[in-house]
C-alpha cells in the first residue's frame, strides 16, 4: 500500500516536471530570438511575406509567363512546381499587383470532390449565387456576369490553385469556360497552378482539346546552390542583419544538400538553426551544425538538388516569345504588398467625389510595379501624375478638350500601353514628333546629335546582388541618371509589328526610328531591363495620361519622398 502510494506520488511529480519542461520549451520557441542576433524581425517565417520576396531566376521566369498570359487575354497558363517552391508567393504577388478597377480576379483553391461542382465553385469564387441552382443556370449566370464586366472594359481572371486535385472531368469543365466570348474577345483568362503530378493529368487522352488551349506552361525548379545562399543572405538583410547570424561555407553547402533549394524547407531548417543557436549561445553555424539540426527536423538529404532546365512553352510555340520572359525583370515585377491601412486607403480613395474629380482632371496617384525606371523610380514608389500638364482630357474616354503643353524630351510620362490600353506604363520621353532617334551600341542620339552623357559610379541593385553601369544624361534642362548592363546585347530582340514600323530600321547595333506626327518615342532609364518603344513602337498622343513629377510615399524608404526629374 505504501509502495503504491509512493509510486503514485513519483508518477505525479515526474509528470508535472515533464509538463513544466514542455511549457518552458514552448515558451522559448514562441519567444522572438531576433534580439539575440540583433535582428529587427524573424527572417525565416513559414508563411509567405512580400517583404522577404527573393527574385530567383525561376520565380522571375514564372512571373513572366503569367504576365504573358495577362497580355494574351485568352487560353490557359499552367504553372507547376514542387511543394514549397514558391508558387503561392508568385500568385499572391501577381494578385497584389493587379488594378482592381481593370481586372476582376477569382482565386480558387481546388479540392478533391465531385467534378460536377466545379462550375459552381468557379461561380462562387466570382461572388455568384450557385447554391441549389442547376448547372445550366450556373453557366448562364456566369456567362452573363463575365459579359457584364467585359462590356465595362474590365477583364476577368480565374486562378485555380492546387490544380493537381482536379479530376479529368473537372479540367474539362474548366475548358468549357474558355468558350465564353464577347464578340471575338474571350471573356476569361485562366491560370492553373499545381504540383508536378498535374502535368501527368494533362497528358490524359481525354484532355486533348484542353492541351490545345494551353498558351504557356512552366515548371518552377528549386534554386541552385548559389541562389540558395543568396536567398538566405537576402532574408537576413531584410530582417536587419549586420553580419549575425552567419554560416560557414560548408554550412551553406549543408543547407542546400538538406533542402534541395526549396524555399519552404530552407525557411524551416534555418528557423530551427537560429533557435538552436539562441538556446546554445551560438551565432555561427557550420555544416556539422546544419546536419545535426536537419536530422532533428527530419529534413532528408537531396542528392539531386539544384535547378535543371524547366519545361517551357506551350502548344502555340511560346518558346519563340522568350524575350518577353526576360523583360519580367524590368517590366513585370510584381508589386510589394503594403500594409492594410495603405491598401484600404487606396481602395476607398476614388469613392469620394472630390477625389474622383482630382484624379480625373488634376492629379492621379500611381504605384511603380517594376524596375524599368531604376534608378529614377524604384519598385514600391507611389507617385503623383500631373494630368493637366499636357492638356485637359475627359475621364474614361481620354479625349483632349483643352490643349496646354506637349511632352518634352526628358519628361517622365505615364501613358496607356499601345498594345493594351487597359494597362498604364511609365517611361521617359526621348523623341518627339519629327525626331530621328538612334539607339546604337547603347548610345542615344537625337537628330544626329549625341545626348550629353557622363559616366558616374556603378549602381548597386540591393535585391539582386549585382552592379550596373550608371550614367548622367542631359536633355535640355532635364538631367537624369540611367543604367546600362555591359553583359546585355545591343540588338533589339523580338520587336513587334507595331504601327509605323516602316519608320524604324533594326540592326545588330540597335534601332533607328523617325518619330511620326502626334507620336512619341519613350525608353526606360533601366535601359537593358525595360520593354519600351524599341520593342513595341511609338506612343500615340491620344494614349497620354500625364507627367509624373512627385514621389509621395515609399514605405521601405521614406527619404525618397519628393520631386524628381
Amino acid at each position: 500500500m505504501n509502495f503504491a502510494l509512493i509510486l503514485f506520488v513519483l508518477t505525479v511529480v515526474t509528470g508535472a516536471l515533464y509538463a513544466v519542461d514542455v511549457l518552458k520549451f514552448r515558451k522559448l520557441r514562441e519567444r522572438k530570438y531576433a534580439s539575440f542576433y540583433g535582428l529587427s524581425s524573424k527572417p525565416f517565417l513559414a508563411n509567405p511575406d512580400a517583404q522577404f520576396y527573393f527574385p530567383s531566376e525561376a520565380h522571375l521566369r514564372a512571373t513572366a509567363y503569367l504576365e504573358y498570359g495577362m497580355q494574351e487575354n485568352e487560353g490557359f497558363v499552367v504553372i507547376t512546381g514542387e511543394l514549397g517552391v514558391g508558387k503561392t508567393t508568385i500568385i499572391r504577388r501577381m494578385l497584389d499587383s493587379l488594378d482592381p478597377d481593370k481586372v476582376i480576379a477569382a482565386h480558387l483553391v481546388s479540392a478533391r470532390g465531385d467534378a460536377d461542382n466545379t462550375l459552381r465553385l468557379v461561380g462562387t469564387a466570382f461572388g455568384i449565387h450557385t447554391k441549389g441552382v442547376d448547372k445550366s443556370d450556373v453557366m448562364h449566370s456566369l456567362e452573363a456576369f463575365l459579359i457584364g464586366l467585359t462590356s465595362k472594359g474590365k477583364s476577368c481572371l480565374l486562378i485555380v490553385d492546387e490544380a493537381q486535385n482536379l479530376s479529368i472531368k473537372a479540367v474539362e469543365e474548366l475548358r468549357t469556360l474558355s468558350n465564353f466570348q464577347f464578340g471575338n474577345q474571350p471573356l476569361l483568362r485562366s491560370f492553373l497552378v499545381g504540383q508536378p503530378e498535374f502535368r501527368e493529368i494533362l497528358q490524359s487522352p481525354g484532355l486533348t482539346q484542353f492541351r490545345q488551349r494551353i498558351i504557356a506552361s512552366y515548371h518552377i525548379e528549386p534554386m541552385n546552390a548559389a541562389e540558395t545562399r543568396a536567398y538566405i543572405e537576402h532574408r537576413l538583410r531584410c530582417a536587419g542583419s549586420s553580419g549575425s547570424p552567419s554560416f560557414t561555407e560548408d554550412g551553406h553547402a549543408a543547407i542546400f544538400a538538406a533542402t534541395g533549394g526549396i524555399p519552404r524547407r530552407i525557411n524551416s531548417l534555418c528557423d530551427h538553426l537560429l533557435l538552436s543557436g539562441y538556446l546554445n549561445d551560438r551565432k555561427e553555424f557550420s555544416g556539422k551544425d546544419v546536419e545535426e539540426v536537419a536530422r532533428k527536423v527530419s529534413l532528408a538529404r537531396n542528392p539531386s538538388a539544384g535547378r535543371t532546365q524547366g519545361a517551357e512553352g506551350g502548344p502555340t510555340g511560346f518558346a519563340a516569345k522568350l524575350p518577353f520572359a526576360r523583360d519580367a525583370q524590368g517590366e513585370s515585377d510584381d508589386a510589394v504588398k503594403e500594409p492594410l491601412w495603405v491598401e484600404w486607403g487606396a481602395s476607398f480613395f476614388p469613392v469620394i467625389l472630390i477625389v474622383f474629380l482630382l484624379r480625373s482632371f488634376l492629379f492621379e496617384p500611381f504605384k511603380i510595379p517594376s524596375g524599368s525606371m531604376i534608378p529614377t523610380l524604384q519598385v514600391g514608389d507611389f507617385i503623383l501624375v500631373n494630368k493637366f500638364t499636357y492638356g485637359i482630357r475627359l475621364p474614361v474616354i481620354n479625349t483632349k478638350i483643352i490643349a496646354i503643353n506637349s511632352p518634352q524630351r526628358g519628361d517622365v510620362m505615364v501613358f496607356r500601353y499601345p498594345e493594351d490600353p487597359s494597362l498604364d506604363y511609365i517611361k521617359r520621353v526621348v523623341g518627339v514628333p519629327g525626331d530621328t532617334v538612334s539607339y546604337q551600341n547603347k548610345r542615344l542620339t537625337i537628330n544626329g546629335l549625341p545626348v550629353e552623357t557622363t559616366k558616374v559610379f556603378d549602381y548597386h541593385h540591393p535585391e539582386r546582388l549585382y552592379y550596373s553601369e550608371q550614367y548622367v544624361a542631359r536633355m535640355g534642362d532635364v538631367e537624369y541618371k540611367y543604367l546600362n548592363d555591359s553583359d546585355a546585347p545591343a540588338f533589339i530582340p523580338d520587336a513587334t509589328r507595331f504601327p509605323f514600323r516602316e519608320n524604324c530600321t533594326y540592326n545588330a547595333a540597335g534601332v533607328i526610328c523617325k518619330v511620326p506626327d502626334r507620336h512619341y518615342f519613350v525608353m526606360g532609364d533601366n535601359r537593358d531591363n525595360s520593354r519600351d518603344s524599341r520593342f513595341w513602337g511609338f506612343v500615340p498622343e491620344r494614349n497620354i495620361v500625364g507627367k509624373a513629377f512627385f514621389i509621395w510615399l515609399n514605405l521601405s524608404s521614406p527619404s525618397r519622398i519628393g520631386s524628381f526629374k
